[in-house]
């Protein structure tokens, strides 16, 4: 008996010195993220607006599980996406994402990502700057994005345009 609770305290001991260990891994972890992932957004936000939102990821433990919500900031305030703000910055912040996680992405097999109205809501002023965002990564990702638009910003700044009519 006294053998069997050594053995399982011992057990345990392993037990938690696992957890921390992987508790470490996965804070390291995240904050390369964060770091990844929130300067191609801001970037991308402030290659757009002129005062732009900071894009970060906010990581917490909740119910015993690390859960991420995306926060903007301002000027040292931290604002909900989409309920504190525009839905320009979302549009842009969501095109931003999905690009970050298309690199992290291992042996990509293409590289072209599909994009429907991408900037529903961004303002007249702020789409011809979004297309000239796109058209730059583009040639500096070496990806190719096919827009589904009725924008003629985009039209624009295309390499080709193919139009489609209903008869």
């Amino acid at each position: 008996m006294e053998q069997n609770l050594r053995t399982l305290r011992k057990k345990l001991r392993n037990t938690e010195n696992a957890e921390l260990i992987i508790q470490k891994v996965a804070l390291e972890t995240q904050a390369e993220i964060q770091i990844y992932v929130s300067d191609l957004v801001s970037l991308a936000l402030s290659s757009v607006y002129d005062d732009a939102y900071e894009f970060k990821l906010d990581f917490k433990i909740k119910r015993g599980k690390t859960e991420c919500s995306p926060v903007f900031t301002r000027d040292g305030k931290d604002y909900v996406p989409g309920k504190e703000t525009g839905g320009g910055p979302v549009d842009i912040a969501s095109f931003a994402l999905r690009l970050a996680l298309y690199c992290l992405q291992k042996g990509r097999i293409n590289n072209t990502i599909l994009l429907d109205e991408p900037s529903r809501f961004l303002d007249i002023k702020s789409k011809p700057r979004f297309a000239k965002l796109i058209s730059r990564l583009s040639k500096e990702l070496d990806v190719q994005f096919l827009i589904v638009t009725h924008d003629v910003a985009y039209t624009e700044k295309a390499d080709k345009v193919f139009e489609i009519e209903k008869k």
